[in-house]
């Protein structure tokens, strides 16, 4: 059996996330235990997997510094602002423009396990995670901090995306 290294995602959830188009992603910590050729393990927070990979590259940036080329592959945020508070919430302490990130390109992505919706749950450090809200929120970009820890839904069936 071949020994896979965890990677956990926390809410927002992009659809991309459980479709395969998304295939990068920006660790603040943490990134320094992954190194290309790893086989990866996507779980969400609660180590539950959804999904399997492998570790095609991995890159480190300051947040300004990042380019076209470093977004795609990855979800976008309505403004800096957004980002960084989100950033902030998961890492429990002050993300801006000079922090510096590790990106990790993923790649032979298969879908393993149940897709949970962009409701909440707890981010790695038990923080509130942010979390869409209201019909259409996860379109129209609107993210409202989540009261509490939060619960998730499962499914079996893909995101509509």
């Amino acid at each position: 059996m071949i020994e896979r290294k965890k990677l956990l995602f926390a809410p927002p959830f992009p659809p991309t996330l459980f479709t395969g188009e998304k295939n990068k992603t920006f660790r603040v910590t943490g990134g320094e235990r992954y190194n290309p050729g790893d086989p990866l393990s996507l779980c969400y927070v609660d180590e539950v997997e959804f999904a399997q990979a492998v570790l095609l590259a991995k890159y480190r940036k300051a947040f300004r510094q990042l380019d076209a080329r470093d977004w795609a592959g990855h979800e976008t945020f309505e403004s800096p602002e957004e980002m960084f508070k989100i950033y902030s919430g998961w890492e429990g302490f002050e993300v801006g423009p000079d922090t510096s990130l590790d990106i990790l390109v993923y790649g032979e992505f298969r879908l393993t396990g149940p897709v949970r919706s962009a409701r909440a749950q707890s981010s790695p450090r038990g923080k509130q995670a942010l979390v869409p809200d209201g019909p259409g929120a996860k379109d129209e970009g609107r993210w409202l901090q989540n009261d509490g820890p939060g619960e998730h839904f499962e499914s079996d069936v893909p995101l509509d995306r």
